[in-house]
């Protein structure tokens, strides 16, 4: 996988007070364990589901 295709790859991850955000994979290190600065990086789920079709992603993490 090249640099950017990973860009372009978002998946669902949770933090611990179980917030869905979607994020960039390239901004995070370990989806299962997602920091909170990484999550500076991520759209909270709930807007991300206004715009469906906008943005492809990727399974849980």
């Amino acid at each position: 996988m090249n640099p950017s295709d990973r860009e372009s790859i978002y998946v669902r991850v949770s933090d611990r007070e179980g917030n869905a955000f979607v994020c960039p994979l390239a901004a995070l290190q370990n989806p299962a364990t997602a920091t909170e600065d990484e999550l500076d990086h991520c759209v909270d789920d709930a807007t991300t589901q206004r715009y469906p079709a906008a943005i492809q992603i990727r399974g849980r993490a």
